[in-house]
């Protein structure tokens, strides 16, 4: 996280966007691994009906 937050710095991106981007990131986690868990387990269904409710 260091490591990036420092690239995209001295890429000239503001402090507020790499924070916002790391909590998009740490926020969508979760569902990223509930939906490729139902998908690998053959509930596809699962997996779009999380997708649909994580964007609405």
């Amino acid at each position: 996280m260091r490591g990036a937050g420092r690239l995209a710095a001295s890429f000239g991106v503001s402090p507020l966007v790499i924070g916002l981007t790391v909590v998009a990131f740490g926020t969508s986690a979760p569902e990223v691994a509930v939906s490729v868990g139902t998908a690998w387990t053959g509930h596809t269904d699962l997996a779009v009906t999380n997708v649909v409710g994580s964007n609405i």
